[in-house]
């Protein structure tokens, strides 16, 4: 390994960030003159330490106001830090909002030259590059009319060909490109893993837990401007899950202490399984947790297509008259495939005592493909706060016939054919 390529591409250490906050704009006058503080101080980010290695992706989640859009704006060299260092190498180029710098009243192509040239292109560069951008943004039609006439999945669009047209070292994305239509994300994601294989490193921000886990080699978790886990994705996400929804009890995650770390390890004397997390607030408890075969025995291995049940009880421990029981299952990149509960399928749940079980059973037939899955199981009010969740409580194995690609998330149960060239399919 060269001494470049162990040089992160980003440090950060101890960043800090403090806004003071008027009420009245008066106020600050009246602070200048009297020197008497009339301002609230509100710090949107304390003491963040992170690094990002080149080739890295690292997603950074949590919830609104967590310091995440301070964060970019600090790094992109758009807000000055309070306190901390943040040392950068390599070339950055982001997009934090739809539009940015481009021009309503300007064309598409005029937008394209100007914020080519704001990312520091020149106007050869960008002339060499312009049909490409154009043909990646699929805009041809209209890049010669006004900006302001585009939608705003179409002006998504064109930023995001803009920008990914001047090659940068580090991209910085939020989530500014989620509007964006199906077949225009997948096109992102595509240029994000082609990045990735160049060795360039993106930070990308979004609250979309499939996203981070399916595309990103690490997460970090803001919380009240601190970092409250940076880890695994898949881990990173259950805790960000666990904030949101995990019972009545106080969700503030712990402060980091140092170099961030991962908070809140799993209690191995609940969990069923190596890598799980439990939680909740602890008015019922989920016990037996079980995939079944199809003659009702209890198995870590099923067949693909077959049908079989997830099963478990809900054991109260208060008397509960909002109860919601569910299933999810997830792949081994942590990415959600399938989950209902009993909720959505309008399943009337009875009032339970205290003492008392409740048996829930999930029928489905397993239409996955062959590979490894884990089960999640949930015993929650019907705003989503949890009284128990197995947060990937249960792995177990999917095996097929070997008549699908090995990549294969689903078994779509085909069968095919080939006719003569004359016949005509209608």
């Amino acid at each position: 390994m060269t001494v470049e390529a162990e040089v992160p591409a980003i440090r950060v250490r101890q960043l800090s960030k403090r806004f003071e906050i008027y009420r009245r704009p008066a106020d600050l006058l009246r602070e200048l003159i009297t020197r008497r503080p009339r301002h609230e101080v509100r710090w949107a980010l304390r003491d963040v330490s992170f690094e990002l290695r080149r080739g890295e992706v690292v997603g950074v989640m949590g919830r609104n106001g967590a310091g995440k859009s301070t964060l970019l704006k600090i790094l992109t060299g758009t807000l000055e830090r309070t306190g901390g260092d943040v040392t950068v190498h390599g070339k950055v180029t982001s997009i934090l909002e739809l539009g940015t710098g481009f021009h309503p009243e300007y064309t598409g192509r005029e937008n394209v030259y100007m914020g080519g040239l704001c990312l520091g292109l020149t106007n050869d560069e960008i002339d060499a590059r312009i049909d490409g951008i154009v043909a990646f943004s699929e805009l041809g039609e209209v890049i010669d009319q006004p900006f302001k006439t585009y939608s705003t999945g179409m002006q998504a669009r064109l930023t995001f060909s803009t920008v990914v047209s001047a090659d940068p070292d580090i991209l910085i994305v939020d989530e500014a490109l989620s509007v964006g239509d199906a077949r225009f994300q997948k096109k992102c994601c595509d240029k994000f893993r082609s990045f990735r294989e160049a060795g360039k490193t993106i930070l990308l921000v979004s609250h979309n837990a499939d996203a981070i886990t399916s595309m990103c080699d690490r997460a970090i978790l803001l919380e009240n401007g601190t970092v409250a886990a940076d880890g695994e994705p898949s881990y990173v996400t259950k805790y960000y899950h666990r904030m949101l929804f995990g019972g009545d009890e106080p969700d503030a995650a712990p402060a980091p202490s140092g170099v961030a770390q991962v908070a809140s390890e799993p209690d191995p004397a609940r969990a069923p399984v190596p890598g799980c997390m439990r939680y909740g607030n602890g008015r019922a408890e989920i016990t037996g947790l079980a995939i079944c075969d199809r003659e009702g025995r209890p198995a870590r291995t099923v067949e693909s297509g077959s049908d079989c049940t997830v099963r478990f009880a809900i054991v109260a421990r208060e008397d509960l008259d909002d109860l919601v029981a569910g299933m999810l299952i997830r792949d081994r990149r942590g990415v959600d495939l399938y989950g209902t509960d009993t909720l959505l399928r309008e399943v009337p749940v009875e009032a339970v005592k205290t003492g008392d079980a409740v048996q829930v059973v999930f029928r489905l037939s397993m239409w996955l493909a062959s590979g490894t899955y884990f089960l999640t199981a949930s015993a929650a009010r019907s705003d989503g706060k949890q009284y128990d969740l197995l947060y990937d409580g249960l792995q177990f194995e999917v095996t097929g016939d070997g008549l699908a690609y090995t990549n294969s998330l689903v078994n779509l149960n085909v069968s095919v054919e080939m006719l003569p060239a004359s016949y005509s399919v209608r």
